[in-house]
């Protein structure tokens, strides 16, 4: 890893570029965030040593910055690319399997709340119709409303950018106190997952609910949330294995009623 750190320094170098040097950029972009990608989806970050601060848990700051310098470079480019688009795309990939290849304890610790919280936004803006919850547009994508109450089919480019949202949403507990306070945006988010006919946003809708309910025991907003909206009896399957917002919210009744009686 160590070989392709100054290829990193100058990807994430946010001087003036002029055309030529920015697509010569781009390329080496694309080519790093793909690697990542890879490496993520072997599972290798969480077997190396080198790649958690021992005392705390985080990434290094290495790739910290690495991290943090591809948002803010992509977060200023409007341009739609192709290139552009495939490196917000692999971004995407990259954060959501980083993410998913630790334990869900190391998950708590692994960004800092403001970078989660950067990175959440981004990604909502680029999902469509799933930014529009947190006063982003929609865009000229094929998602939007299908007349019927539900939300229509996501590019693969708002499911990957909505993946990635609700991997850093739930990489630990909320990174702010207002994010899940009563009648927050993140609940038209949730429901908006909800009202989804794609399969695959339905199940990240179950998989974010029972992630917001693990990493925050004590908010009662999502748990008044999750009543209000019956998913306790709702027809459709949760994920094979997973623990539903059923079993989570006995577990904490109980745990609560343990501490008031100790």
């Amino acid at each position: 890893m160590e070989e392709i750190f100054p290829y990193i320094r100058e990807s994430i170098d946010r001087k003036q570029e002029n055309m030529r040097r920015r697509r010569r950029r781009d390329a080496l972009r694309l080519t790093l965030v793909k690697l990542f990608q890879m490496i993520a989806e072997q599972g290798t970050f969480p077997l190396s040593e080198s790649v958690l601060e021992g005392d705390t848990g985080a990434l290094r700051k290495r790739y910290l910055e690495y991290v943090e310098g591809a948002r803010q470079y992509l977060e200023g480019e409007t341009d739609k690319d192709n290139t552009l688009l495939q490196i917000k795309t692999h971004f995407c990939e990259f954060v959501r399997k980083l993410i998913a290849t630790f334990s869900l304890e190391q998950r708590q610790t692994l960004l800092p709340r403001f970078q989660r919280k950067s990175l959440f936004y981004l990604f909502a803006s680029w999902s469509g119709i799933f930014g529009v919850p947190f006063g982003f547009k929609a865009g000229d994508t094929r998602s939007g409303n299908s007349g019927s109450g539900c939300v229509a089919q996501p590019s693969e480019f708002e499911l990957c950018a909505v993946q990635a949202a609700s991997s850093v949403l739930c990489c630990g507990p909320a990174f702010e106190p207002e994010l899940l306070a009563d009648e927050a945006p993140v609940y038209l988010w949730l429901d908006a997952l909800l009202g989804s006919h794609d399969e695959k946003i339905y199940a990240l809708a179950q998989e974010t609910i029972v992630l917001l309910l693990e990493f925050n025991p004590d908010s009662g907003a999502v748990l008044d949330w999750v009543v209000d909206r019956g998913l306790f009896t709702r027809p459709r399957k949760w994920p094979e294995g997973a623990s539903t917002p059923r079993h989570l919210f006995s577990r904490q009744v109980r745990e609560r009623r343990e501490e008031e009686s100790e």
